[in-house]
């Protein structure tokens, strides 16, 4: 069991560091074992949307900008001008998803106002209630349709 704990603790601790590509999961995963959102999930696809924007496994420039060496001050959201496309910037603040956050996340974010970004990220990354995985699934399809409608291609 020592030996287990061991590994636990220092998995955790190196997927935290800022340079890690799993930086955002470790934001919000502090333990192991199964997570209750792919219970909650019977879509296949839905599911598959949620675990790999948990996973930063994602389309986003953040991730897509990382494989091209860009730094990551410099990968910019395709909708904002000078702000990197974070997975905390797709799900709390872009503008272009303000009426999908509004419409899913409302109640959950007027409860969540004096949290910091890093605190709201991990509070709806970790208690993922349906209204946050529809805002997921449905801000990442308004996105690749925003992208491909506009032809920009990052």
């Amino acid at each position: 069991q020592r030996l287990v704990d061991q590994f636990h603790q220092n998995s955790f601790q190196e997927i935290g560091m800022h340079t890690s590509k799993l930086r955002t999961y470790a934001i919000f995963k502090k333990k192991i074992g199964l997570e209750t959102y792919l219970l909650k999930i019977r879509n296949p696809e839905k599911r598959a949307i949620i675990t790999n924007f948990r996973l930063s496994s994602h389309d986003l420039m953040i991730e897509t900008r990382r494989h091209k060496n860009i730094s990551k001050e410099l990968r910019y959201c395709p909708f904002c001008l000078h702000t990197p496309e974070t997975e905390s910037h797709f799900l709390l603040s872009c503008p272009t998803y303000k009426n999908l956050r509004n419409r899913s996340l409302k109640s959950v974010m007027n409860n969540l106002r004096f949290y910091t970004t890093e605190q709201k990220l991990e509070f709806l990354s970790t208690n993922i209630e349906m209204n946050t995985i529809e805002y997921i699934v449905d801000a990442f399809q308004l996105r690749t349709y925003l992208l491909l409608k506009h032809k920009r291609y990052w």
